[in-house]
């Protein structure tokens, strides 16, 4: 036990100097892709999991600045696109109860940062984070046809993943990566898990790059 604490701490002093110059060459990395002009960054993602181990796919909608291709941060949309039903017990006025089948209605907005620790003219590896603050709530129908929803819960979430992308074309790329969903507030909220892996396939647009070739077409006319 010994023997494994002094390793363990030599270890630890030994990656010290490592860890400090990673992260002094992170930082310094923003800080250098901050003083550039930005541009604009627009993408479309689907983002595919579980909730209370049944299949969700969230389709993620952002937009915000690219900061010399190396720092992204913006705002985007997030929403549940799949059906996903559970149970829920309605009352009816004359105190009679029945089961009816719910379908659950989940979105938020989620401030993300991006930063891009690899890349040439056609890949590029980058580390998303986003934060998610959302809500969560069930609607169905009565037997009278009538539309019911439950009270909403907020939930706030915590999304890191890694991804990989690859620009098919100076417009367009496309992108796959790996990341987990963590809700920090909302859980003693909801019946249903959130928590879960996710894999991304994601769409970008360079909306900098197509206008930049419709002025060069334009000024050739």
């Amino acid at each position: 036990m010994k023997t494994f604490l002094r390793l363990s701490i030599f270890l630890i002093l030994s990656l010290r100097p490592v860890v400090s110059q990673a992260q002094t060459e992170f930082t310094d990395s923003i800080k250098l892709a901050l003083k550039h002009t930005p541009k604009l960054d627009f993408r479309i993602d689907s983002r595919n999991s579980f909730i209370t181990n049944q299949f969700a796919r969230i389709l993620g909608i952002k937009l915000g600045l690219n900061f010399n291709r190396t720092v992204r941060m913006g705002l985007g949309y997030n929403r549940l696109m799949n059906d996903r039903f559970t149970t829920v017990v309605h009352r009816y006025g004359d105190g009679s109860l029945e089961r009816i089948e719910a379908k659950l209605k989940f979105a938020y907005l989620s401030p993300y940062f991006e930063y891009v620790f690899y890349r040439d003219p056609k890949w590029e590896i980058s580390i998303p984070v986003l934060l998610g603050f959302g809500r969560a709530l069930y609607r169905y129908d009565d037997r009278n046809g009538t539309t019911h929803q439950t009270p909403w819960r907020f939930l706030f979430m915590y999304e890191p993943y890694m991804i990989s992308q690859y620009r098919i074309t100076p417009w367009f790329g496309a992108g796959l990566g790996v990341g987990y969903r963590l809700l920090l507030v909302g859980n003693s909220a909801t019946d249903e898990n959130f928590n879960s892996p996710m894999y991304v396939l994601k769409f970008n647009v360079f909306p900098t790059e197509i206008y930049a070739t419709y002025r060069r077409l334009a000024d050739r006319e």
